[in-house]
């Protein structure tokens, strides 16, 4: 299933989630998850008018323990 559809099925289809908002916090250096994955979630959610914020941080990676993420 594409992105968009599932944004579009979470968020599209329940008028009471469109104040829902979502916070993307990627590690551009992330291999597990890369963050080009990260990007194309937070174009569906833009897409799909999903308030969305996203911040991705040059030097961190996958785990959630890294200095820039406690930043």
């Amino acid at each position: 299933m594409e992105m968009k559809n599932v944004i579009c099925y979470c968020f599209g289809n329940n008028k009471h989630n469109n104040n829902t908002a979502v916070w993307v916090c990627q590690g551009e250096l992330d291999e597990v998850c890369p963050a080009g994955f990260a990007r194309k979630l937070v174009e569906a959610l833009h897409d799909a008018n999903v308030p969305t914020k996203a911040h991705f941080l040059e030097h961190a990676a996958h785990e959630t323990w890294n200095k820039e993420m406690e930043d």
